[in-house]
């Protein structure tokens, strides 16, 4: 389960609504185990699926721990134009300019304090820092990190990212996700020391394994402000639209979706876990459809957003 500490004040910015003629339902998405298949990829029938909703008057957006460039292409083979949820909540962006919607940053003196934290637990400490254009963010990492040739070829498929010493890393701001990358027991040490001291740092803290189709074997710690989740975000982008939460179908399938699955179906809208989604997941949905390795989006979709378009 995800842990967190105290919710820090003045944490969530949103714009003012911008649409004079909303439409009826907002659809978000998970990525990785949702939206992907176990390979990583959309399949033709949920891409086909996704389209049509979009097609018919649904606002449809990704809801994904990923950064704005890892979730780009997914969205470009959608056709969305629909800010996307990021960061696992921290952000909401456009997809094409980076123009910001939300964001939920980490207040700076916790990205200092943490940072010594990593670097004690023996892990490469990456600090996303949130950008307003079409990168939307730059991944902010010692110089020596790349000395660990993991951690070379990690960024080596990444981009922007800025080297430096460890002054210029604890400048880095806004941050939505300081993350402590390495070894499985290095990244278990420092999720238990958070996980100790949630109150007293008001954070957000979440371990990561490699996903299957990954390349690299890291293990990643992942550190957001507290209170940080994705249904705070989705519920930020239905407002804009003159939308709620009731508005709303949610499919997911981790601990990171919980609150969104819980949160919906406790507004009246619809959660759906995926199949192969862990049962606490689908206790906190309403529904359950087919795993992504059997097109359960698209059932999704022919179950819950068509018939309400």
């Amino acid at each position: 389960m995800p842990q967190r500490g105290r919710r820090r004040r003045g944490a969530g910015r949103t714009l003012p609504s911008v649409s004079p003629a909303p439409p009826r339902l907002l659809l978000a998405l998970d990525c990785d185990g949702t939206l992907l298949d176990p390979e990583g990829h959309i399949r033709p029938g949920v891409r086909d699926a996704v389209r049509e909703a979009a097609a018919r008057g649904a606002l449809v957006t990704l809801a994904t721990g990923r950064r704005l460039g890892a979730a780009r292409h997914y969205a470009e083979t959608l056709g969305l134009r629909t800010p996307l949820v990021l960061h696992d909540g921290a952000a909401v962006q456009d997809p094409l300019t980076g123009a910001l919607a939300y964001q939920d940053p980490l207040p700076p003196a916790l990205v200092v304090r943490l940072v010594g934290v990593i670097l004690a637990h023996g892990l490469h400490p990456v600090a996303c820092r949130l950008t307003a254009d079409p990168s939307g963010d730059t991944l902010h990492v010692l110089a020596e990190s790349e000395r660990d040739p993991l951690m070379g070829a990690y960024l080596a498929a990444r981009r922007p990212v800025a080297r430096g010493d460890r002054a210029a890393l604890e400048r880095a701001a806004p941050v939505v996700r300081l993350s402590g990358m390495g070894p499985e027991a290095a990244a278990r040490g420092f999720t238990a020391h958070v996980e100790a001291r949630l109150e007293a740092l008001g954070c957000t803290v979440r371990l990561n394994a490699p996903l299957a189709y990954a390349t690299l074997p890291f293990h990643m710690a992942q550190v957001t402000n507290g209170g940080c989740t994705k249904a705070l975000a989705v519920a930020a982008l239905a407002a804009r639209h003159g939308l709620t939460l009731a508005d709303c179908v949610a499919v997911g399938d981790g601990e990171n979706d919980l609150e969104l699955l819980r949160e919906v179906g406790a507004a009246g809208g619809t959660g759906l876990a995926m199949g192969q989604a862990p049962a606490a997941v689908r206790a906190a949905a309403g529904h359950t459809v087919a795993g992504n390795d059997a097109d359960g989006v698209a059932e999704a979709v022919a179950r819950f957003v068509l018939p309400r378009l």
